[in-house]
């Protein structure tokens, strides 16, 4: 497990109280997959950037890094915006992240993805991104 890469997946939060804990337990059990298939070393994470939430996201992350370790949180003192909240978090992990995957808390995307970024990664791409394949659920703005 030693030569496995940590992976830290980078999840931002903006009052996220109804779907934290449900979206917690899912990134966890596809962490556990991960590090139970040999793919990412034990020392990974999952990285909440709380970004200001007025509601209670704050507690529910510290009761979930309290219950476990793999668990991690960031609280911002405001409300900073998405991409900063992502560049935050970027910034605490790279210290000890070999690979950093960013993924928001409704989990919209798909994150069987994860395991073909990794697979990209250990293939000795630096950077890699998906593409979404179907629209439909976007706004008329977006």
């Amino acid at each position: 497990m030693e030569n496995k890469s940590t992976l830290v997946l980078i999840v931002p939060c903006y009052n996220e109280e109804e779907i934290l804990e449900s979206s917690a337990k899912t990134l966890l059990n596809k962490v556990n997959c991960l590090i139970l298939n040999n793919v990412i070393s034990e020392k990974s994470k999952i990285l909440f950037i709380n970004d200001g939430s007025k509601d209670k996201t704050q507690l529910i992350l510290t009761k979930l890094c309290q219950e476990n370790p793999t668990y991690a949180c960031i609280s911002l003192s405001r409300n900073f915006g998405h991409q900063c909240a992502i560049l935050a978090g970027m910034k605490a992990a790279c210290d000890f992240a070999d690979a950093i995957i960013t993924i928001d808390s409704d989990l919209q995307q798909d994150i069987n993805a994860i395991d073909k970024f990794m697979e990209k990664f250990y293939q000795g791409n630096d950077i890699v991104y998906g593409v979404r394949n179907d629209r439909n659920s976007d706004s008329f703005l977006k």
